[in-house]
């Protein structure tokens, strides 16, 4: 008989109680193990206010840990003391926070750091380049809708992406990209938009300038793609077109006599 406290028996005992509709901690039956969960409601609600109260007390520790760093730092470089090594040296008493040797320590710490963010950028730029080439999602990698989808980013990931937005913005209080128009801001990013200046078909811009900037960039890189494929300017082309549609939006000249 294996021994009660081996991972193989506490799998087993729980898979047990799991299929007979048992919580798992208390062996009551009730609406949430019926239903499928491991747990009944009164051990479901005593595990959530344990972490509850344990998450704020983090909470007001960080704080207060938080508070006396601050306290120590002030204190220490008004006495003109390094707070890293607590000694005193001309770049204390110039003013500085810490000493020539640990402020030399540091400036070498945050060039390795730096260094391995820039390997870490680097990397994370060729993992999007080889995912998107294999039609994976460039963030968790699982395999994208073959046909007719046209993001880079899974469902289960963009809904994440939108719901995280959604709480900063609301946090924040900023308004929503729906509300952009009426509040008079830039359509795309919600900066302010430009003022007093339409666009060639003679309605207004609502775009701002960055968003403006970057539309025109990238209608010239559409047009020489265009010419580039085609052999023929992007301009001439939709003339053309539009004087076919013209034409053929015109009555032909039997009906023009019926009339």
């Amino acid at each position: 008989m294996p021994h009660i406290n081996t991972p193989e028996y506490l799998r087993a005992w729980r898979k047990k109680r799991k299929e007979l509709h048992l919580c798992e901690k208390c062996g009551k039956q009730d609406a949430y193990t019926l239903a499928g969960r491991c747990r009944c409601k009164a051990c479901s609600d005593r595990d959530n206010e344990r972490r509850r109260n344990k998450r704020n007390g983090d909470s007001a520790r960080r704080a207060e840990n938080l508070r006396q760093r601050k306290d120590d730092y002030a204190w220490m470089k008004r006495h003109h003391y390094c707070i890293s090594c607590k000694k005193v040296d001309a770049y204390t008493m110039a003013g500085h926070a810490m000493c020539a040797d640990c402020a030399a320590e540091r400036t070498a710490e945050e060039k390795l750091r730096e260094g391995r963010l820039e390997k870490r950028r680097k990397n994370q730029k060729k993992r999007v380049q080889r995912r998107k080439e294999s039609g994976l999602c460039t963030n968790c990698g699982k395999p994208l809708p073959k046909r007719g989808y046209p993001y880079l980013t899974c469902e289960r990931c963009r809904a994440k992406d939108r719901d995280r937005r959604r709480r900063k913005r609301e946090a924040t209080g900023a308004p929503s990209r729906a509300m952009y128009k009426e509040l008079g801001l830039c359509v795309s990013c919600g900066r302010p938009r430009i003022k007093d200046k339409v666009g060639y078909d003679g309605k207004e811009i609502l775009l701002c300038e960055r968003c403006y900037a970057n539309s025109l960039k990238w209608a010239a890189a559409g047009r020489k793609a265009f010419e580039e494929k085609y052999g023929m300017s992007y301009r001439s082309w939709a003339t053309g077109n539009e004087f076919r549609l013209m034409k053929a939006q015109r009555p032909h000249r039997k009906d023009a006599a019926k009339e």
